[in-house]
């Protein structure tokens, strides 16, 4: 437990000393959770929630063509 306490000590004195670098890794972070967060919500209301229709289990996709090119 002190070696832990001692390396976070150690990180909050580098960031202070250098706040551009520490700024720029807050905001990658910041942006790559939103960014994950959205895609995730996404493609679970696309993906993996059933439709909110009566008998969504009947439904079927209607596509034109012919045999060779639908």
């Amino acid at each position: 437990m002190n070696s832990f306490l001692r390396d976070l000590l150690y990180g909050v004195r580098i960031s202070a000393k250098h706040p551009g670098f520490t700024s720029i890794a807050i905001l990658s972070l910041a942006v790559g959770i939103g960014v994950n967060s959205t895609v995730f919500g996404f493609v679970n209301s696309i993906l993996f929630k059933s439709l909110s229709v009566p008998n969504s289990n009947n439904l079927v996709y209607v596509v034109t063509g012919n045999q060779g090119n639908p």
